[in-house]
């Protein structure tokens, strides 16, 4: 049974958060990815249809205290107008979730199942390198789609 939707803007941060989410917990969530200019859409229609709680995790892409702020505060008041006793939560990750990655190299080496050289790892430290470990690896798939 679906308990909860996890709403975000990639096929890799979804593949990225089932990973860091323990798995019993993951299994009763829906991953749903979107572009980032219809989070607050999609996030809207999930709770007005499926009534169940929604969470929005987004990468902040700055890191700029004010323009989050105001992304967080609109997504936030977009969701409270159709939410009504449904919980909901709206998180940035600042600068981007990406990042997470560029402070553990063991654990990125555990999620993508290969052990970087010092060259390589230099070298992953870019979104578009991560991006490509996780679709090498052939993680990335299985994100689900709202009718």
């Amino acid at each position: 049974m679906n308990q909860a939707y996890v709403v975000t803007e990639g096929e890799t941060e979804v593949e990225i958060l089932k990973k860091l989410l323990p798995e019993l917990l993951a299994k009763d969530i829906v991953f749903v990815a979107r572009p980032r200019y219809s989070l607050d859409s999609i996030s809207s229609t999930i709770l007005v249809d499926k009534r169940v709680p929604v969470a929005v995790v987004a990468s902040a892409n700055t890191d700029d205290e004010s323009l989050i702020y105001e992304h967080q505060d609109f997504l936030q008041y977009s969701l409270r107008q159709v939410a009504a006793h449904l919980p909901f939560k709206v998180l940035f990750v600042v600068p981007a979730i990406e990042t997470v990655f560029f402070q553990d190299q063991p654990l990125l080496e555990q999620l993508v199942n290969h052990k970087f050289t010092e060259l390589e790892w230099e070298f992953a430290k870019s979104e578009k390198i991560i991006n490509l470990f996780f679709r090498r690896k052939s993680i990335v798939g299985d994100a689900q789609q709202i009718d």
